[in-house]
């Protein structure tokens, strides 16, 4: 992502989705403090993933002409 590489932030957004819909299956065997950073994970992960296609993302993952 760093290089602008519009197939990373595929790769981590399928991750991503794969993660969030496992995570509610991983919860119900968490307790503690687990359970706390697990929950925590959600928005986060939700709010990681829809920030990599926002506008201001989407004009870092366009495709540039070398030298610029």
């Amino acid at each position: 992502m760093y290089k602008g590489r519009n197939w990373a932030r595929t790769v981590l957004a399928v991750f991503g989705g794969l993660r969030l819909l496992s995570l509610p299956i991983v919860l119900i065997g968490l307790t503690g403090a687990l359970l706390v950073i697990g929950v925590l994970q959600l928005p986060l992960l939700m709010g990681a993933i829809v920030t990599m296609f926002l506008p201001a993302a989407n004009a870092w993952f366009r495709p540039r002409q070398p030298g610029f």
